[in-house]
């Protein structure tokens, strides 16, 4: 199963963005996808983090550019 992490608390501006995605997804893909809903990341998402095949983060400002980018790779594990 596909899982999403939304987070972000809907009280403060563009810190909503992730819940907002979320209930976007819910809505238009349903049960295909577990949504999880929470204000902050949990450390109990860390495996799910690290198993997952593409994160994606998403952020907002209300005085950043429109549309910002950024790919970041993972960094190999040290052991």
């Amino acid at each position: 199963m596909r899982r999403v992490l939304a987070y972000g608390n809907p009280l403060r501006q563009d810190d909503g963005i992730g819940p907002f995605l979320g209930e976007e997804i819910v809505r238009r893909l349903g049960s295909a996808v577990e949504v999880r809903f929470a204000h902050q990341l949990q450390v109990e998402w860390l495996e799910d983090i690290r198993s997952g095949d593409v994160l994606v983060f998403v952020d907002a400002a209300l005085d950043g550019p429109e549309v910002d980018w950024q790919v970041l790779k993972p960094e190999p594990e040290h052991g």
